[in-house]
């Protein structure tokens, strides 16, 4: 319940302001206990960084057409605000390096997992046709063990097993046919 509490995204992000390593730590630890399967970890801390460099770009792009927002450069030019603006820089980044670490894990999960499913159905489509081949083997020499017959041979008297009336003798290569008695 207390890990459930720590390891949430903004409190993350709050002691990841106070203390770089500690919250790169904490967030570690929320990715493997987590275990997030989509990219809005990274995207929600790419926007919490680039919310907070809002300001900053603003400003930036006024002084470069000679435009002045007078409350947002005072901000901009308070002691606390470049402490922001460097915690700013370092979400956007972690939040690209993360991203893109995420992108590529799930591409390859994704694949393997695709792989290892395509290649289970094929063999169990094989294992079906197997299954359906042997099925059929064993019908047809079931028909053929209630149509066969043991007639012996009238040239050398060999026991030989006929399957139709018609058969050659395995042993003389003579034809020989069933004769039903009457």
């Amino acid at each position: 319940m207390f890990l459930n509490i720590i390891l949430t995204l903004p409190l993350i992000l709050i002691l990841m302001y106070f203390s770089r390593i500690l919250g790169i730590v904490f967030l570690i630890v929320y990715f493997i206990i987590k275990k997030p399967r989509t990219l809005t970890v990274p995207k929600c801390i790419l926007l919490v960084g680039i919310l907070l460099y809002l300001p900053k770009i603003v400003v930036d792009i006024c002084n470069s057409i000679n435009y002045k927002i007078a409350p947002l450069s005072e901000l901009t030019e308070l002691p606390i605000f470049s402490n922001i603006s460097s915690y700013a820089l370092f979400l956007i980044i972690l939040g690209l390096i993360i991203y893109i670490i995420q992108f590529i894990w799930l591409q390859i999960t994704g694949n393997v997992f695709n792989f290892l499913h395509n290649y289970i159905q094929d063999q169990e489509k094989e294992s079906a046709k197997l299954a359906m081949k042997n099925d059929l083997e064993m019908k047809e020499k079931r028909e053929k063990a209630k149509n066969s017959r043991v007639v012996n041979c009238p040239y050398c008297g060999a026991d030989n097993l006929i399957y139709n009336n018609v058969g050659t003798c395995k042993f003389c290569r003579k034809k020989i046919t069933y004769q039903e008695k009457n």
